[in-house]
């Protein structure tokens, strides 16, 4: 079994290397990993849940990971359909001890399309990125270290000594258009640039995750820009 796959893959290998030579337009493949940086503001955020002094604010921005990839369609010359898969988080203690901290969780999947031109050994792909993600603020604010008990009591009376966590969750859609640039560093390996505008299309906002929240700020959470770069590895043409 395990030496049938390595024939069918050792086929598709040589089947898209010799298709690279012969065919006359854009054929090839590739996965990788992206590091993002995405300049999020948070100052909305800051003002209504952290005022009790300048040092207590959300630094704005944070970093996700990205694992990504792209297969090239033949319907439509040089255009390319992919994936997106992006997780990232930022936590701020707000005290010396960390019972009080604030913690910012984003997850987003989404479908890419994009038209690609080359110059040289530089591909220029602008595109388009449908995605369905979440954005999560974890809030902690507890007054002494709670142990099994205190959760018991706090469970069936509904009256806190040790002080609270919840969370605000917004599950939202985005239609963000995006360009990446490949330089080749070999034949199977290329470094990629990408600027994305994240544009959301709609804000679901949940307490929890469960209960619907009520006059959110708008601006709670924006669109923001981002920028990115990693590592694609795969089969390129030109």
């Amino acid at each position: 079994m395990i030496f049938h796959r390595i024939i069918f893959i050792t086929l598709i290998v040589v089947s898209l290397i010799s298709a690279q030579s012969k065919f006359t337009g854009r054929i090839g493949l590739a996965i990788g990993y992206n590091i993002e940086y995405d300049f999020t503001d948070f100052s909305v955020f800051s003002s209504n849940f952290l005022k009790t002094s300048k040092e207590e604010k959300l630094s704005n921005g944070f970093l996700t990971n990205n694992f990504n990839g792209y297969l090239y369609t033949l319907v439509i010359p040089n255009t390319r359909i992919g994936f997106l898969f992006s997780n990232g988080k930022k936590e701020s203690n707000l005290s010396s001890n960390k019972l009080k901290s604030v913690e910012y969780k984003k997850n987003l999947f989404g479908l890419t399309v994009e038209y690609t031109a080359s110059i040289k050994t530089l591909n220029i792909s602008p595109g388009i990125l449908l995605g369905k993600g979440k954005s999560i603020f974890h809030l902690y604010n507890y007054t002494v270290e709670p142990d099994f008990n205190d959760l018991v009591n706090w469970f069936n009376s509904n009256i806190s000594n040790f002080g609270f966590s919840t969370s605000i969750q917004m599950k939202f859609y985005e239609l963000s258009p995006m360009i990446n640039l490949e330089v080749d560093l070999h034949r199977f390996v290329a470094l990629r640039f990408g600027i994305t505008y994240h544009l959301l299309l709609s804000k679901d906002w949940r307490l929890n995750g469960k209960l619907p929240l009520e006059n959110v700020p708008d601006k709670l959470i924006t669109n923001s820009l981002s920028i990115s770069t990693g590592l694609m590895i795969g089969f390129f043409s030109r």
